[in-house]
């Protein structure tokens, strides 16, 4: 197996190769000028690109490579959505973190030797800070369903982007010059959710004093994502279901049907098929999707080196947003906001982060300055090292309870999952409310 490989760092991909048991054949050139020229050698098995290399120049080799039939795949130290979507777009095979894990070089040669063929996608409008092998199968899955009209579901806790990440393939697909239209499922009742999405006439209902068009017809040639879908009846999940595969809907009081062209994406907190379980989600709901699933990791899978990518990019997003001038993160706020649990993710990161810019008056970000309730809890956590998982998820679940005033469904909510999941939760762990 000959390997080309583009990049600076040859010492680092020798040991690689030999690990993924690659080294035979294999060559790695640091200088772009003669990479070009050993590129246009024959009998490459795969060429991987460093995106570093040359300042990012190397990239536009993927295309021409791609095109010529030569295997290709790109490697990014920060591997975002965006450059997801761009070397996928141009052919590549895969995107894979830097230093590639050696297994997942060596899966990528046993594709090549397969001849899996890359799946293309569009330019995105947005990017996410991350470089996790979690965040980048999410990346990676968005990108090969974005190009597709496939309907999908978007699973992860309250905080991740799951919207953003919609929003994302919705720009990147062949609808992006048709609406996106979000309706939160959670915030509204049943008979208001089934006005909003099917729309109704004249009388039909209590105060429906003239004719609704509803989103799925509003938003044809688009996007509808129903934020929150667990939360929807399963009464209601069918007529939803049986409207994107037939492509009609009925308008309440109304004697036809119209006709509807929307793309679906739903998103839901918990792993579907819990939900299934717990008769939450209708299991027919779920294995239309199931080809379309992508899971947006919590904060606190996606490792230290994530959320220090996070917290710089956050400093510098609201320096600049409120004319401030912060230089550095002291070792103390490192301390907290290492420590933290981070139960609201990224979103509660930016708005911790956010405040302790505005409060920063010397240039340096210190743990006085982040939100005190903040500083409490990761004073109060526990050390990951000394507790066996069910015990940390344990103490989290009687902290949260208490933080809620023992308010059983605004527990739930804090915590991200349903309240089924939490009773049984509770009952597995012998807590009482």
């Amino acid at each position: 197996m000959r390997l080309l490989i583009l990049s600076r760092a040859a010492d680092e991909f020798g040991t690689i190769l030999v690990q993924a048991g690659l080294d035979p054949g294999s060559v790695v050139e640091g200088d772009l000028v003669r990479a070009m020229e050993r590129v246009e050698e024959q009998g490459w098995d795969l060429v991987l690109i460093d995106a570093a290399l040359a300042g990012g120049a190397a990239l536009d080799l993927v295309e021409p490579l791609a095109v010529s039939g030569q295997p290709v795949a790109v490697a990014a130290e920060r591997p975002t959505l965006p450059l997801t979507l761009r070397v996928l777009r141009s052919g590549a095979l895969d995107l894979l973190p830097f230093p590639p894990d050696p297994g997942r070089l060596r899966d990528l040669v046993d594709q090549v030797r397969g001849h899996g063929q890359p799946l293309g996608a569009a330019e995105p409008g947005a990017e996410w800070v991350g470089a996790s092998p979690a965040l980048v199968a999410a990346f990676r899955s968005a990108s090969r369903l974005a190009g597709s009209d496939l309907p999908v579901l978007i699973r992860g806790e309250r905080g991740t982007g799951k919207e953003l990440l919609a929003r994302i393939i919705h720009r990147a697909g062949p609808r992006c010059d048709g609406p996106f239209a979000v309706i939160n499922c959670g915030a509204v009742s049943d008979a208001v959710l089934e006005s909003e999405l099917f729309g109704h006439e004249r009388g039909s209902m209590a105060g429906a004093f003239g004719r609704r068009v509803g989103r799925f017809v509003k938003a044809a040639g688009g996007t509808v994502l129903l934020d929150e879908l667990d939360q929807v009846s399963t009464r209601l999940q069918a007529k939803v279901l049986r409207a994107v595969h037939s492509g009609v809907v009925e308008p309440l009081g109304a004697d036809g049907a119209e006709t509807v062209d929307v793309r679906l994406i739903v998103t839901v907190d918990q792993d579907p098929a819990e939900l299934v379980r717990d008769e939450v989600l209708l299991p027919d709901f779920h294995d239309a999707l199931v080809g379309g699933e992508i899971f947006v990791p919590p904060l606190r899978e996606r490792g230290e080196a994530d959320l220090k990518l996070l917290v710089e990019h956050f400093v510098r997003e609201s320096a600049d947003r409120y004319d401030r001038t912060v230089n550095a993160v002291a070792p103390d706020a490192w301390e907290v906001l290492l420590r933290y649990p981070w139960p609201g993710n990224v979103r509660q990161l930016r708005g911790a982060v956010e405040r302790a810019v505005l409060e920063s008056t010397t240039g340096v970000l210190t743990a006085e300055h982040l939100p005190p309730d903040l500083r409490r809890s990761a004073e109060r956590m526990p050390s990951e090292q000394s507790l066996l998982l069910e015990d940390l998820e344990k103490r989290h679940i009687v902290r949260v309870l208490e933080l809620a005033g023992g308010h059983f469904g605004r527990a739930a909510s804090l915590l991200g999952v349903h309240r089924n999941t939490l009773r049984r939760k509770l009952k597995s762990y012998g807590i009482e409310t």
